[in-house]
């Protein structure tokens, strides 16, 4: 990642990060003893004069990046999402795991015909436990084939939509377990505002904070129900992968 403008030489190093205040791409310059902080709007209009298109065009990639990474410098490479569109990090074996048994489950629960509710992973586990054998997925596998099947290549065909489906799906069960982790948050949260009793002043800021928490997960929640509906419905699914 380069720059031509001569502001960027000169300050070649400073980074930039999202302001802490408003969520804003911001270039954070050295000052000697003092760091400055540069919004994108200033450095567009006091510095490009509107004759450096690509580095108009670099700073929104830059904005788009501080989505994925928490700070960029000059000379740094983009992340992967900017440049390709695929993810630079990778989910552990577990979510890979978790992805795998999903999907298993969607595609029996289809093919049998059950309603019941495996979002969950103990609900997962036990229902696969319970519900799900060789002869099961045989059969499982082979509707499927005739749902959505259209090539004669058969199953040669469908188990690798499947993996590919449980592999995209396990970057979700990574964003699943770290949205799980930021939930518990919100507990002690109201763990804090319960005990602090008579401290109004602290409860009245602590319920201030939970409003907006419970606003963010409720949106997590929100994506996270569309997209496991996206995996319940298995020939869907198999026909926009295929």
């Amino acid at each position: 990642m380069q720059f031509e403008h001569t502001f960027f030489r000169t300050n070649a190093d400073g980074f930039f990060r999202l302001d802490e205040t408003d969520r804003r791409p911001v270039y954070v310059i050295n000052l000697g003893d003092q760091t400055g902080i540069v919004s994108f709007p200033a450095i567009r209009q006091e510095l490009m004069v509107g004759d450096c298109i690509g580095d108009q065009a670099m700073l929104d990639a830059v904005g788009e990046a501080l989505k994925f990474v928490r700070d960029i410098r000059i000379g740094d490479t983009l992340p992967s999402e900017i440049i390709n569109g695929k993810a630079s990090w990778r989910p552990e074996a577990h979510h890979q795991t978790i992805a795998n048994r999903r999907v298993l489950a969607a595609l029996v629960k289809w093919s049998e015909g059950r309603d019941e509710s495996v979002t969950q992973p103990n609900n997962l586990q036990r229902f696969l436990a319970e519900h799900v054998d060789r002869a099961v997925i045989s059969r499982a596998l082979r509707r499927l084939d005739e749902e959505v099947g259209d090539d004669g290549q058969g199953l040669t065909n469908i188990q690798p939509v499947l993996m590919g489906l449980a592999k995209e799906l396990s970057y979700i069960e990574a964003l699943r377990e770290t949205v799980g982790r930021v939930r518990r948050i919100g507990t002690l949260l109201d763990c804090v505002r319960y005990s602090s009793g008579s401290q109004a002043n602290d409860a009245h800021e602590i319920a201030a904070v939970l409003r907006v928490f419970t606003h963010m997960m409720r949106s997590f929640d929100k994506k996270l129900k569309s997209i496991d509906d996206q995996v319940g419905d298995i020939v869907g699914a198999v026909s926009a992968h295929q």
